[in-house]
């Protein structure tokens, strides 16, 4: 994988999830509008209620939209360049080609 590849993959997820947060964070911001906009009895103690929510909804799209995708790029791309500094034989098990089996052995 490569640094491009990383970056295409991460412009790809992120397109996908901006949808569903988006859509999500809207319904419950225009859920909160009433309370926090209401002037009838006991309103003063309702409308302390849906700012924290605001902040919270505003946050937590920062954090899905911008904050993760850019420390998954970051530790992503640390490893990248660790792969390309380590030796081809010093990898690991999990990078070593794969051997196929053939059905002819499994069955024998």
């Amino acid at each position: 994988m490569s640094r491009e590849d990383l970056r295409h993959v991460i412009m790809e997820a992120a397109v996908e999830r901006v949808r569903s947060k988006m859509m999500t964070v809207t319904a419950i911001m225009a859920g909160l509008m009433p309370i926090l906009r209401s002037t009838g009895t006991g309103s003063e103690l309702m409308e302390r209620l849906p700012s924290p929510w605001w902040g919270g909804m505003v946050s937590s799209t920062m954090l899905t939209l911008l904050v993760i995708p850019a420390i998954y790029a970051l530790l992503n791309g640390w490893n990248l360049l660790a792969a390309w500094n380590r030796p081809p034989h010093a990898m690991g098990w999990w990078s070593a080609p794969r051997r196929r089996t053939s059905q002819a052995s499994l069955s024998s």
